[in-house]
C-alpha cells in the first residue's frame, strides 16, 4: 500500500496541486532544465522509466537489500517518486511548455503501462515459490502462509493499478468525448 501511495497518488496530487503559471516560469527561465524534463516526459521514455524501476526494485536481491539498508530504501522510494512524477506528466501535466498528451493517446499510454507492469504482477501471484526470505520468516499476522501472504499483494498490487487505470482512463475518455462534436 505504501508503495501504491508513493507511486500514483502523491505524485498526482503534486503535479495537479502546481499552478502552470509558476511551473512555465521556472521552465521559461531554465531552458536546460526544460529540454531535459521534455525528453524525460516523452510517454515512451516516461512508462518505460516507471515500469523498469517498479520492476527493478521488485526483484527479490533488490528488495531484500533496501529492507535492510535504510539508504538504499530511500533510493528505493524516491527512485519510485521521481519516475511516477514522469510517468504521470503525460496524463496531467498543466504546464502550457511541456503539456499533457491529447486524450486518446492517454488513454493508449495507460493501456501500455498496465501492460508494461503485468509482468511483476503475475510473476508474484503465479509463483510457485516466495520469492522474498523477509516475508518468509515474518511473524504471521492473519493464518495465510507466506506464499498465499505473497499471492495476495501480487493481486492487491494488480488490483490498485487497475483501478487508477479505469479512473484515469475514463476521465481521459470523458474529456475528450466533451470535446468532440457530436
Amino acid at each position: 500500500i505504501q508503495h501504491n501511495i508513493l507511486m500514483y497518488l502523491s505524485p498526482l496530487f503534486i503535479l495537479l496541486g502546481i499552478p502552470h503559471q509558476i511551473l512555465d516560469e521556472f521552465l521559461e527561465k531554465n531552458v536546460g532544465t526544460r529540454k531535459i524534463l521534455k525528453f524525460l516526459v516523452h510517454p515512451i521514455i516516461a512508462g518505460l522509466l516507471f515500469t523498469l524501476v517498479f520492476s527493478f526494485w521488485h526483484f527479490s536481491a533488490f528488495y531484500e537489500a533496501a529492507i535492510r539498508d535504510k539508504t538504499l530504501h530511500m533510493a528505493e522510494h524516491l527512485s519510485m517518486f521521481f519516475s511516477s512524477i514522469l510517468m504521470w506528466w503525460p496524463i496531467c501535466s498543466r504546464s502550457k511548455l511541456i503539456p499533457a498528451l491529447p486524450f486518446g493517446l492517454q488513454i493508449l499510454y495507460i493501456l501500455a503501462l498496465m501492460l508494461g507492469q503485468t509482468p511483476i504482477f503475475a510473476i508474484l501471484t503465479f509463483s510457485k515459490e516466495v520469492l522474498y526470505d523477509t516475508y518468509f520468516y515474518a511473524e504471521r499476522i492473519m493464518d495465510i502462509s507466506p506464499l498465499e501472504d505473497q499471492k495476495t499483494g501480487g493481486v492487491l498490487m494488480k488490483l490498485a493499478n487497475m483501478i487508477v487505470s479505469v479512473v484515469v482512463i475514463s476521465s481521459a475518455f470523458y474529456r475528450w468525448s466533451k470535446k468532440q462534436p457530436v
